[in-house]
């Protein structure tokens, strides 16, 4: 006997944006590195001495003052959007950690179609919460 469980369609389009974005991003983190090899003069780091770095085994502050000296910020891309290392850290920082909010605020417009305004509130709410997180806005 099959015990089918009715699962709420705000909650399946939750997981379809999450899954969906999260596929987009992982596919732009194994093409960033590949640009990075291809064009590494548009790098903000220089890619040769960054893995090198790291498969040696080296500490971020060594690796750091190696490759470039400093880190230009959370949100470096938008100021260096050409390089591999930019559109690797666009895809895991902005489409990745982002697809939380998105499926949040999409779940949201469905829980108010439904009446169910508690919940829709609530993911406007935690979808605010990752926008401000995420923008630097809101930290611990």
């Amino acid at each position: 006997m099959t015990d089918h469980h009715h699962i709420p369609h705000p909650q399946l389009t939750y997981g379809r944006i999450v899954y969906w974005l999260t596929v987009v991003a992982c596919v732009i983190c194994i093409v960033g590195p590949l640009l990075s090899l291809i064009r590494p003069e548009q790098n903000f780091l220089n890619p040769y001495f960054l893995f090198a770095q790291i498969f040696d085994g080296a500490a971020p502050q060594e690796i750091w003052e190696t490759t470039g000296g400093y880190f230009p910020g959370g949100h470096f891309y938008l100021r260096y959007p050409l390089g591999g290392d930019a559109f690797t850290h666009f895809g895991l920082a902005a489409v990745g950690c982002s697809s939380a909010a998105w499926a949040l605020l999409a779940s949201a417009v469905q829980y108010w179609r439904a009446r169910d305004r508690l919940f829709a509130g609530m993911s406007v709410f935690v979808a605010l919460l990752i926008v401000l997180a995420m923008s630097g806005l809101l930290h611990p």
